[in-house]
């Protein structure tokens, strides 16, 4: 079980909650966030999430996009003023997020 601001995420039922209500998210959105919680506090690429949660498998890159919009949006999160996901720029056109969980 993993807490920040007001959300804990029961990585063992899969459950992400709010001051103790479910919050929806999709199976694939919570392992997304699962990762990104895990990871907070670093930058983490476009790669990285795709090689830990779709090892051997090609996956289209707008596949986690949908996600990380899916995760914004359970979190309250916006891209324009973000509170828990920053989008990092980087030399590439790969996604690279900072994630910030206090």
């Amino acid at each position: 079980m993993k807490s920040f601001k007001a959300f804990r995420l029961d990585t063992a039922n899969h459950v992400l909650s709010r001051d103790g209500d479910r919050v929806p998210i999709s199976p694939k959105g919570f392992d997304v966030l699962a990762y990104l919680v895990e990871h907070a506090g670093q930058v983490v690429t476009q790669d990285e999430i795709l090689e830990a949660l779709w090892p051997e498998t090609h996956v289209n890159p707008e596949v986690l996009r949908k996600c990380i919009l899916e995760i914004r949006k359970a979190l309250g999160d916006r891209a324009g003023n973000p509170n828990s996901l920053k989008q990092c720029l980087s030399g590439d056109t790969n996604l690279s997020l900072k994630v910030f969980l206090p």
